[in-house]
């Protein structure tokens, strides 16, 4: 199926299968299995197999915040360097993107929610890591 979008190193795939029969020692079933009589079962503790997928979330929540923080921290020092436009007042000059309301207005917004969620990224990873122990 090829990559998830906004995840590239993870490379999710499907497969049906007609009419074949698998023998149980090929199966790749370390966490999980089939007995004799065809039940399922679990094997190990569930809580495990739960926090190694809420660790990848884990990861990708603090790889979103350091991205998206990167892009804007880009945004912002652009803004305040680039000046555009001849001043009303006549002034030789230019006026600084970040001084517009309009750039202030994509531009702020988005920064109170990188500080946010570098907030709540901390206290996600210390609850996860309570988790563990």
């Amino acid at each position: 199926m090829g990559p998830k979008f906004g995840y590239p190193s993870k490379d999710n795939g499907w497969m049906t299968l007609d009419n074949v029969r698998v023998p149980k020692n090929q199966m790749l079933s370390r966490f999980s299995g089939i007995d004799d009589e065809g039940n399922f079962e679990l094997n190990g503790d569930p809580r495990i197999l739960y926090s190694t997928m809420l660790k990848t979330r884990v990861l990708i929540f603090c790889a979103s915040q350091f991205i998206t923080g990167t892009m804007l921290l880009i945004a912002v020092r652009y803004s305040v360097c680039r000046r555009q436009f001849k001043n009303i007042s006549g002034k030789k000059e230019e006026t600084k993107l970040l001084d517009y309301q309009t750039q202030q207005m994509k531009l702020f917004p988005q920064l109170a929610m990188s500080f946010a969620h570098t907030i709540s990224n901390s206290y996600v990873v210390e609850v996860y890591e309570k988790m563990t122990e």
